[in-house]
């Protein structure tokens, strides 16, 4: 929301790798629900997302229709997509995924445009690299790391909540 807000734009994506290597939408703002995780992007130059993901740069398509230097998937044309930018998401030093912003009318985005994008895509990929963190610091608080089975503080968190539950 927070990019497509900034840039005045009707659609905005956060496209990242997922453990099989795949480029995927994993959250959008202005998408159809159901196309947020369905939607793939073709990796390296073949596509802008995997451009900007294998080369560290932002790109801006002024006119989908006209420029045809990347395979343009049929979402776009569907939603009426005429200009987009991407830009990659940076995470110290190193590309973990890419933000997209379209509209439906005719745009040039300029150094302006894509530094706040960079800014807003950068800070993003921070609060997910955090948010991933605190999952694994829980996940190792829970279990014994040779084992890999719940530790005795878990255990009894477990066991004190099935208790009120038998209780209930």
């Amino acid at each position: 929301e927070v990019g497509a807000a900034a840039l005045a734009a009707d659609f905005c994506a956060l496209v990242l790798l997922d453990a099989e290597g795949r480029l995927a939408a994993r959250a959008g703002h202005g998408w159809p629900e159901e196309i947020i995780g369905q939607v793939e992007a073709g990796r390296g130059d073949g596509s802008q997302t995997g451009y900007t993901l294998q080369h560290g740069h932002p790109v801006a398509v002024e006119d989908y229709a006209r420029e045809m230097a990347f395979t343009v998937p049929p979402v776009v044309f569907e939603q009426s997509i005429v200009s987009g930018l991407s830009v990659p998401m940076f995470l110290e030093k190193r590309v973990v995924g890419a933000m997209l912003v379209h509209t439906r009318t005719r745009r040039q985005f300029g150094d302006g445009d894509i530094q706040l994008l960079s800014l807003i895509a950068n800070q993003t990929a921070v609060a997910l690299e955090k948010a991933r963190l605190f999952g694994e610091v829980q996940q190792l608080a829970a279990t014994d790391s040779l084992t890999g089975l719940h530790n005795r503080r878990r255990f009894f968190e477990l066991a004190e909540r099935e208790f009120e539950r038998a209780r209930r």
